[in-house]
């Protein structure tokens, strides 16, 4: 806090003040809640006493930006020794969306949800502090406080959201790169090919059949956002390794991966031994991953001029393809199975691993009744349950102590919240946006107002607690790839924004929920910056993107027109119109002369499909607690509770 100075030459003292008491490290610990009248509490350093500490007590609560600080004269110190003082303050929320997020390269986006713009911003900035440089690299945690190593399987899920959306393209090359050089290279290896799965000072370890594949679509990923073809040559051995290695020692005769019961995500063991949720030995989130890295290693291979190697992966990935839905796919039952046991049969339980399946699906219908499915099913208001309630296994707390194992519970019913990501894209590629953004919004509070600022947990509870109407977090705090997943939607699929640099185009797709009217935001991108301003109301709809990099051709996909490709030039803008049946397109260069014009009508195809995408999610509601006695995880009392070395 800083005495009030009522002459203009002392704003920036206040400015200065306020950024050496309230550093970014001690700003993560703070929580702000943005609804309604209430108690903040602030930390403030008693300089008389330097050893006291006292509360600021406001009030009332006002949001306003650094550059217009609300003054409040009724506060008071509450300490032993205190006096009664005036102090400054300002919404911190925007003070570091304006300051810090500039700083690092974060920009904030300005739309006419105030909530939606602090929440963002802070879980930029807060995933922002679990990049770090250690093991002669770049990596990123996995979560707060107890992962800090550098986990592969959860840092490659994050990628995109906290250092490719956000435009860090030098830590995302870095941390590839660093990730590369640790690699099983050794052929003799029951790993080999394989890159970590956790790297630490105390070793590492490649437990896990995802993280490789997901390294390899991240070395894509970073090029569509980059362009960055001289990558392409130091990586692709390690790419090469990767692939080949799988194909020769981890794949079955119909092309599907193969790994052990517990080398999924869902890797929970109990004493280190017995898996707790046993998904082998094909799941079929790893075969969806294991396809998209055989197409993804063959663009490269093909970039490479290595033909043989881009021939060779892509007939791995048809094999793959054209065995899917036989295997997978239970046309009874409308159902994808959650993996094929190791005789080949399919499980049934319901899971939310089939989403990152769907698009070896090729029946539409299918893909909107299993989406429906998991939303109704899985998708509770805090988060994605990793199982449905209605199964024998499910356990409704991740903490129960008296009555079952933590680990039991890990992946048999909490909460994920990482797995929000998929169920609201999936969500959009329906053309449901306002059904996404009911959960999206209902993180933005947990951001904001939950635990610790700018954080999605880890996990939650699946159920309430007796006498609650909203779960407990559990887990850690703040979670690597819950933050980034978050981001990663609102990027990629409520703004619609997909590089392929690669290419020389950028697709804009956007899927903006109904509330949402006015959206002003940039994107790093190549070489350059895309700025989208955008104003919608129900009758008519302006965008304007402007682009400062290198000449690509925007693939214009904006509601139920047709689709358009633009070339766009350096320094040039695109500005759209949409008013009925007719979309207008002008493109200007940097004076604001009209360079080239174009119009596009509704798509009738377009329009016949998101009707039937309406009627068939109208209604479509979060899943609901379903509480029952005799419940089998419920069944049992522990009295001392069970203790994480506990053997039953």
């Amino acid at each position: 806090g800083a005495k009030r100075r009522n002459t203009e030459k002392n704003q920036s003292n206040y400015d200065c003040h306020l950024r050496n008491i309230f550093s970014i490290e001690s700003m993560k610990h703070l929580c702000y809640n943005q609804w309604g009248p209430q108690v903040q509490r602030t930390p403030h350093t008693n300089r008389e006493r330097p050893a006291k500490r006292a509360l600021l007590i406001v009030r009332r609560v006002e949001w306003a930006a650094i550059t217009g600080h609300t003054l409040y004269q009724d506060l008071k110190g509450s300490g032993r020794g205190m006096k009664e003082r005036t102090y400054v303050c300002c919404d911190l929320k925007s003070f570091y969306a304006s300051v810090e997020c500039v700083e690092r390269g974060l920009d904030p986006l300005k739309t006419n949800l105030d909530s939606l713009d602090h929440a963002l911003a802070w879980i930029m900035l807060t995933n922002d502090q679990l990049i770090t440089h250690q093991h002669g690299g770049y990596g990123m945690y996995a979560g707060l406080p107890w992962f800090t190593d550098f986990w592969g399987r959860d840092m490659f899920i994050s990628m995109p959201g906290a250092v490719l959306c956000t435009g860090q393209f030098d830590t995302a090359r870095d941390i590839l790169a660093s990730f590369a050089r640790y690699q099983d290279t050794i052929s003799t290896s029951p790993t080999y090919g394989r890159v970590p799965n956790r790297l630490n000072l105390e070793g590492i370890l490649y437990n896990t059949t995802d993280g490789t594949p997901r390294f390899v679509m991240q070395v894509h990923d970073y090029l569509k956002y980059t362009g960055d073809t001289a990558f392409v040559k130091e990586i692709y051995p390690s790419v090469k390794i990767a692939t080949d290695a799988s194909l020769r020692l981890y794949t079955d005769e119909k092309g599907y991966l193969t790994h052990a019961d517990a080398d999924t995500w869902m890797d929970a063991k109990r004493q280190s031994k017995y898996p707790c949720s046993p998904r082998g030995n094909r799941a079929v989130d790893v075969q969806a991953l294991w396809y998209t890295q055989l197409t993804n290693a063959s663009d490269l291979a093909r970039y490479m001029n290595r033909e043989e190697d881009a021939q060779r992966w892509n007939l791995a990935a048809e094999r793959l393809r054209s065995n899917f839905e036989q295997d997978f796919v239970d046309t009874a039952a409308q159902s994808i199975y959650d993996h094929l046991n190791t005789d080949g049969s399919g499980d049934a339980q319901f899971r939310p691993n089939a989403i990152y399946a769907l698009d070896l699906v090729s029946d539409p219908d299918l893909k909107m009744h299993e989406t429906k499915e998991v939303w109704e099913r899985l998708v509770y208001p805090w988060g994605v349950s990793s199982l449905d309630q209605s199964d024998e296994q499910f356990h409704p707390y991740h903490e129960q102590w008296y009555r079952y194992h933590k680990d039991d519970a890990y992946h048999n019913g909490t909460i994920w919240l990482w797995n929000n990501g998929m169920a609201m894209q999936r969500m959009i590629e329906n053309g449901q946006a306002d059904i996404a953004y009911t959960l999206f919004r209902n993180m933005n509070r947990q951001a904001l107002a939950e635990g610790a600022v700018g954080s999605l947990s880890e996990n939650a509870d699946a159920w309430p607690r007796a006498g609650q109407t909203w779960v407990r977090r559990s887990g850690t705090f703040l979670q690597a790839w819950s933050n980034s997943e978050h981001i990663r939607v609102w990027n990629q699929y409520f703004l619609g924004i997909r590089p392929d640099m690669l290419n020389h185009s950028i697709t804009i797709d956007p899927q903006l929920p109904s509330e949402l009217k006015v959206v002003d935001s940039r994107v790093n991108i190549g070489d350059g910056t895309l700025r989208m301003i955008i104003a919608k109301n129900d009758a008519s709809g302006t965008y304007r993107y402007e682009w400062t990099g290198t000449p690509v051709t925007l693939k214009l996909d904006i509601d139920s027109y047709q689709t358009l490709d633009v070339p766009v030039s350096t320094d040039h803008s695109v500005s759209i119109r949409t008013e009925g049946a007719r979309m207008t397109v002008d493109v200007s260069d940097a004076s604001g002369k009209k360079t080239a014009n174009y119009v596009a009508e509704r798509d009738a195809l377009k329009q016949e499909q998101k009707k039937q995408q309406d009627d068939y999610f109208m209604n479509t509601h979060f899943a609901k607690p379903s509480y029952r006695e005799n419940m089998k995880s419920m069944s049992r009392y522990f009295d001392p509770p069970l203790t994480y070395q506990s053997v039953e």
